[in-house]
């Protein structure tokens, strides 16, 4: 045996310095270190430190040679020693940064905004679903709903399919808070849908939003009772959401048919179907665990594929609401009840011109004084021009086209309410 101890090793490396100035050290941290504080922090990790100026220069010892080579590193000793979490959290800055959030993707959080402003609160649930979600929907099987798309390898049988409508989820979260006592239910969901389109192509994927509301939509107060959650509600939430975008719509019968007939509508945006909206069926309500409800919830549907497009090209334009005041008048249209109230507001609006600001629906009357089969609309009018004060002359005369139209379009008759 070889007496005593061999050592063999390479030679140690020759020292190198590496510079750190103060005002790097401070860009890159986002808080201020003082030199004296930098220099004990890198003297106990054994750099020999001098300061030059209000800077450091840092002698780096041997057995820190290969990782330490540059100023970067030094900071990063700093840092990591002076505490991570003592250093301020801010956002990079962006002097040559590119991208920001699309009009579309705007459009969406100005709507999560309004419903979360609303009073909603969001949910996000599975995109797969049971199978016997479709059942329990009684979807028919040419209805593009029923239309499934199966998974390859799913969890369980509960999660078998992809969703092709929002509605599933947000019923299974409102029997979960509905087994737990909390009724009251104000929810929304923004997500994507899945319509398959055979076994050899990709399936078409659209973003959806869904609300549901159940229970007491306003709470009490002395004044009133509590205001229940049914299609007025829905719809209020609906206007509240079209409006913030900007969009033109109407509502049309028909619905789906998981909804209560009579209790259900269509919106129609920019001329094509846009989702639906009203009360959902008792029968389907007890299908998924809703029954003991006092009456079913209301649930509404859109297609944001078709309703976003449409507001991406709504340009919002300010105008002067003063200085012209507004003539403002009553009247009433009696028409056949089968005749629809938006056609009515439409038929006003195409024959009142671009001095007719706005129109809408405040009253209904069905009685003797109509007629069997006929009802009264009453509409309010507001005309405005945007270079002149109206006269009742110019108004009158906008008036008398208004009913040449409703006769002409509705066979209708008009007669001032005042």
């Amino acid at each position: 045996m070889v007496p005593g101890t061999v050592d063999v090793a390479a030679p140690e490396p020759d020292p190198h310095r590496v510079g750190l100035r103060s005002e790097r050290l401070d860009s890159l941290l986002g808080e201020r270190i003082e030199p004296e504080e930098s220099q004990a922090i890198l003297e106990r990790l054994g750099f020999a430190g001098e300061r030059r100026n209000g800077d450091l220069e840092a002698e780096v010892p041997y057995w820190r040679h290969d990782d330490v080579y540059r100023e970067a590193d030094l900071i990063e000793e700093v840092a990591r020693v002076h505490g991570l979490q003592n250093l301020p959290a801010t956002l990079p800055a962006r002097r040559r940064a590119v991208g920001a959030l699309s009009r579309s993707q705007k459009l969406r959080r100005a709507i999560d905004d309004q419903l979360r402003g609303d009073g909603l609160s969001e949910v996000v649930t599975f995109a797969f679903i049971s199978p016997d979600a479709v059942r329990r929907l009684r979807l028919p099987n040419d209805d593009m709903r029923a239309r499934v798309l199966p998974v390859g390898n799913p969890l369980s049988e509960d999660q078998s399919v992809m969703r092709t409508t929002l509605v599933p989820g947000l019923l299974d979260v409102a029997r979960h808070n509905v087994a737990r006592d909390m009724p009251d239910l104000k929810l929304f969901e923004t997500g994507r849908v899945f319509f398959s389109n055979g076994p050899d192509k990709l399936p078409e994927e659209r973003l959806f939003l869904g609300i549901l509301l159940s229970g007491d939509f306003e709470p009490a107060t002395w004044r009133r009772p509590a205001l229940q959650a049914d299609f007025y509600s829905a719809k209020g939430v609906l206007v509240a959401v079209l409006d913030a975008l900007g969009v033109r719509w109407r509502l049309v019968a028909g619905g789906p048919p998981f909804l209560h007939p009579g209790r259900a509508a269509e919106v129609v945006v920019d001329a094509r179907e846009a989702g639906w909206l009203g009360e959902l069926h008792p029968a389907v309500a007890a299908d998924f665990g809703l029954a003991e409800l006092e009456r079913p919830p209301v649930v509404l549907e859109l297609d944001l594929g078709v309703v976003l497009p449409v507001a991406e090209r709504v340009t919002r334009r300010y105008e002067d609401l003063i200085t012209y005041p507004a003539v403002v008048q009553d009247i009433a249209v009696v028409v056949d009840d089968s005749v629809d109230s938006r056609t009515v507001v439409d038929t006003v609006g195409a024959a009142a011109g671009d001095e007719l600001r706005s129109v809408h629906v405040f009253d209904v009357y069905r009685g003797e004084q109509v007629g069997e089969g006929r009802k009264s609309l009453a509409l309010r009018l507001e005309f405005r021009s945007a270079d002149r004060t109206l006269t009742d002359e110019e108004v009158a005369e906008r008036r008398n086209r208004i009913r040449d139209a409703i006769a002409r379009e509705t066979g209708g008759t008009l007669r001032e309410q005042g």
